[in-house]
C-alpha cells in the first residue's frame, strides 16, 4: 500500500482523480500512521485545482495526530489562496496543540522574511496579521520550520528544514531537509530527505 501511495504522489497530474481516495486514506484513524502520512504527501505534485478539503479537515481538527496535522498543513501551503490563509489564521488563533502551533508559527514567520524566489508568491499572499498567536520558539522542544537563503550574485541556494515532535516523546518523530540551488534563473533541487 505504501508503494502505491508513493507512486500516486509521483504521478502528479495523472493522479488528480485519486484525491478523494487519498483523502479517505489520510482521514482513516485505523490506518497506520505511515500510510496516512504517505496519502497526505501524495498530494505534493497533484495540481492545486484538485480537491484538498480532506487536508483542511485534518489540519484544523485539534484531536488529530500532530504529525498528520503538520503534514496536511504543509501540503495545503503548497497551494495558497486567500481562503486558505484566512482558515490558517483562524486555526492558529484557536490552536491548543503547542507542537502544531509552534510549527505553523515558525513556518509563517520564516516565510514572511524568506528571500527564496520560489516562495515569493506565498510571501506576497500572506496577510500582515496572519500570525494571530505567538508560540514557543524552542526548536529542541517544539516542532519547528527553518528557511535560509544565500545569494552569491550569480545564483543562490535555499535550505529548508523541519522538525516534528510528538507530545509524548523528547525525540523528533520526523525530520525533513531540502536544498535547492538557483542558477541562471532556474531552480535545481539537490537534496530532499
Amino acid at each position: 500500500k505504501l508503494v502505491v501511495l508513493k507512486a500516486v504522489g509521483n504521478a502528479g497530474l495523472a493522479a488528480a482523480s485519486f484525491t478523494d481516495v487519498l483523502g479517505i486514506c489520510a482521514q482513516n484513524p485505523s490506518s497506520p500512521l505511515e500510510l496516512r502520512l504517505a496519502a497526505i504527501q501524495a498530494f505534493r505534485r497533484i495540481p492545486c485545482s484538485a480537491n484538498r478539503e480532506a487536508l483542511m479537515q485534518l489540519y484544523s481538527t485539534s484531536q488529530e495526530d500532530v504529525e498528520v496535522r503538520i503534514a496536511a498543513y504543509l501540503q495545503l501551503m503548497r497551494c495558497p489562496n486567500p481562503d486558505l490563509l484566512h482558515a490558517v489564521k483562524a486555526t492558529l488563533r484557536n490552536e491548543i496543540s503547542s507542537q502544531v502551533g509552534a510549527f505553523v508559527w515558525s513556518h509563517l514567520t520564516q516565510i514572511q522574511k524568506t528571500e527564496d524566489p520560489l516562495k515569493q508568491p506565498l510571501m506576497e499572499l500572506l496577510p500582515d496579521d496572519i500570525i494571530s498567536k505567538e508560540f514557543e520558539a524552542e526548536s529542541w522542544k517544539y516542532s519547528s520550520y527553518m528557511d535560509v537563503t544565500m545569494d552569491t550574485g550569480f545564483g543562490g541556494a535555499n535550505m529548508e528544514g523541519a522538525l516534528v515532535f510528538s507530545p509524548s516523546s523528547l525525540l523528533p518523530r520526523s525530520i525533513m531537509a531540502n536544498l535547492t540551488v538557483h542558477i541562471l534563473g532556474r531552480a535545481f533541487n539537490l537534496l530532499e530527505v
